[in-house]
């Protein structure tokens, strides 16, 4: 019992202080995304050519709900990479997404 109550202090300060991120997962169970250590830059596609957003601190984790869309139709069979939150997007100042584009 002690030891689950430290566990959810821990898990509490690590939240609170933005190195974990929790979000609720498809089924209502806890997923911790993890803050990265250092600013990574982000780029569309690959980030010696493609477009740049910036730099920013990244969340990893395993985001099950992601699996799905490998097998939606109209899809071209790449996994889906990452999730761009509010913080990433105000990167820029403007953003034109299309169906099948985005434009910078």
């Amino acid at each position: 019992l002690a030891s689950n109550f430290q566990a959810a202090q821990e898990n509490a300060k690590a939240t609170a202080s933005g190195d974990v991120l929790t979000i609720a997962g498809a089924g209502g169970e806890r997923i911790n995304l993890l803050k990265s250590r250092e600013r990574v830059a982000l780029a569309m596609g690959d980030v010696e050519e493609g477009p740049v957003l910036g730099e920013s601190h990244i969340y990893v984790g395993d985001l099950p709900g992601l699996a799905a869309l490998n097998g939606a139709e109209n899809y071209d069979g790449a996994s889906p990479a990452a999730i761009l939150g509010m913080d990433v997007l105000k990167l820029k100042p403007r953003m034109l997404y299309r169906i099948d584009e985005v434009y910078l």
